[in-house]
């Protein structure tokens, strides 16, 4: 009855479905309605573009001074500062607790996957 959301190494996944599943798996315990960040983010799977939150939206706990920043911008990982914080091992890492190495199999999907939309 659970949903089966792939891998990151899926080829026969989209790479959508692939980032949408790593952001569910990792980060929807706290981005999510009701979850414990203080933010409004909704990093859960089967919340649609808008209602992440997160995409063309400014961010409001720092922007790693990057011109006109966003959580997450349309077509360009680089002004995408969920992508930053993904390479980050400093105070502004996420996940914030236990990571002391950065996920690079997961830093390629997600930064192909913004520049993608």
């Amino acid at each position: 009855q659970y949903t089966v959301l792939p891998p990151l190494s899926d080829e026969l996944a989209t790479i959508e479905q692939r980032a949408r599943a790593y952001l569910d798996v990792n980060c929807s315990t706290c981005h999510q309605p009701q979850g414990p960040a203080p933010t409004n983010m909704n990093f859960s799977v089967d919340a649609d573009d808008g209602g992440m939150n997160a995409i063309d939206v400014a961010p409001q706990a720092g922007s790693f001074d990057i011109a006109d920043a966003r959580i997450i911008a349309r077509g360009s990982k680089e002004r995408s500062v969920l992508w930053h914080r993904m390479r980050a091992l400093d105070d502004a890492r996420m996940p914030p607790l236990s990571t002391h190495v950065v996920d690079e199999a997961a830093v390629k999907l997600i930064g192909d996957w913004i520049d993608t939309l």
